[in-house]
């Protein structure tokens, strides 16, 4: 009886010994069930052909690149995609516990093997030019928000998303999908596209919007003779600065710089350019020199407009002047003037384009070099009674309208002649003399800033 028990148990024993050492010998070249490698299923496969399917993944390896609505590819062959190994997969082999194969059956074993994938960026790059979102022909830049006049009020335009990508960041997503052997990016995901820098929520731009609809109504004018520049509120809003005190506040020096626009515009003294004047036998001559014209004291006027914006209110200012002239409008010297021609030895005056007055004279001494100064001046002050006093000489005077310097009309009471040559050899130091009679004359015909010219017609 116990015989008959035996045998089958025996013989049950030896069939598990073989099933069991004929794996056992099996999964000495071979991968055990339910082993990956790398995420490829290699159970049962020798060293040879787990290897072979690696590479087989990388060969067929494929990029889904999804963006919008539309789905591209970029395959390992486009990409010159291979794979190099860092340690053989027969060490992987010895490592296995063979001994315990059948509870590989019911348990999952995921290995790794260290390895290397190459590529070239240069078709990486190819690729990435290639797709939908990076043809010039569609791409649409994004809007910042802005503020605008709608029906009278100021409000803020929404910023527009557009589709432009920033390049060096759709590369980067593909390279880290690439180096990690990614099947799908999405780029929707990834936050590619660029975006616009100013949007309908920015703090700034609210102030700013706030400050539009304080500024909205306001005007200031400031004129130049008939000519009017206005500051309105789109000026104003660019002249806006962050203020780390104070907020948004107006930049005194956009305001220095806008004024400088107006100097450049509307001075006319020492621009270093010619005069063009007609003189009074009517011939046009171009006077060069001389001190006269418009000429703006900037930092007074930038203050008067910074005080007027600040003011939120319409106004009109005067530009602040260092020096003033008699006209904005065309010639700046209008048509009430002095002239004096040296080569003639002659004055004349006009008071609103007639001649009212003229007479001889004598200017400086040319021999000596006290050649009188030739330009465009304007008289400085007057005086009766005065004393010149030089070098070597201490004059008494009646009448007294210098118009540079020390240069000037005066009556010359110890001459008895006028005009002619005299001036080359006996002229003056510089100053316009003049007959008594008709020094009083000038003198009550000209006033402190009338134009001055002086020119030699030969």
């Amino acid at each position: 009886m116990k015989k008959k028990i035996l045998v089958p148990v025996v013989v049950a024993v030896l069939f598990l010994a073989v099933i069991y050492f004929s794996f056992f010998s099996y999964y000495q070249t071979h991968f055990l069930p339910n082993t990956t490698i790398n995420g490829v299923d290699c159970s049962g496969k020798t060293a040879q052909k787990a290897e072979i399917l690696l590479d087989e993944a990388v060969s067929s390896y494929m990029l889904r690149v999804r963006e919008n609505k539309k789905t591209e590819f970029f395959t390992a062959a486009k990409l010159n995609l291979t794979r190099t190994y860092d340690e053989g997969f027969a060490e992987l082999l010895k490592e296995q516990s063979v001994g315990l194969w059948f509870v590989a059956l019911f348990k999952k074993q995921d290995l790794t093997v260290a390895s290397t994938i190459t590529y070239s960026e240069d078709a990486l790059r190819a690729c990435m030019e290639k797709l939908a979102c990076m043809n010039p022909d569609k791409i649409v830049e994004p809007v910042d928000a802005y503020i605008d006049e709608v029906d009278g009020e100021f409000v803020i335009i929404e910023d527009q998303a557009g589709n432009e990508v920033d390049s060096e960041k759709l590369y980067t997503v593909l390279k880290e999908a690439v180096d990690s052997l990614a099947e799908e990016v999405n780029l929707e995901e990834h936050g590619i596209y660029k975006r616009a820098e100013v949007t309908a929520d920015n703090e700034e731009l609210l102030e700013q919007l706030a400050l539009c609809n304080e500024y909205k109504e306001i005007s200031i004018t400031i004129p130049f003779g008939e000519t009017l520049e206005v500051i309105d509120t789109g000026m104003i809003l660019n002249w806006l600065v962050e203020d780390a005190q104070e907020g948004m506040v107006v930049s005194e020096a956009k305001v220095k710089e806008y004024v400088q626009t107006l100097a450049t515009e509307h001075n006319t003294f020492g621009t270093g350019l010619p005069r063009e004047f007609t003189a009074q036998d009517g011939t046009v001559r171009s006077i060069y020199g001389g001190d006269y014209g418009w000429w703006m004291n900037q930092a007074d006027t930038a203050a008067a407009i910074l005080e007027a914006v600040n003011g939120k209110k319409s106004t009109e200012i005067a530009p602040v002047w260092r020096q003033e002239a008699a006209s904005h409008q065309g010639l700046d010297y209008g048509n009430t003037y002095c002239e004096v021609d040296i080569s003639k030895q002659h004055v004349w005056i006009f008071v609103d384009g007639e001649l009212v007055f003229e007479t001889d004279c004598v200017t400086g001494k040319v021999s000596t070099g006290h050649d009188t100064p030739t330009g465009c001046f304007k008289v400085r002050f007057k005086r009766t009674n005065y004393t010149l006093v030089g070098q070597d000489y201490e004059s008494k005077v009646s009448y007294w309208v210098p118009f540079y310097d020390d240069v000037g009309f005066h009556d010359a009471s110890w001459r008895n002649k006028f005009g002619g040559t005299i001036y080359l050899k006996n002229g003056s130091h510089g100053c316009v003399n003049l007959p008594v009679e008709n020094a009083k004359t000038l003198y009550d015909l000209t006033y402190v800033g009338m134009p001055v010219f002086v020119y030699e017609s030969k």
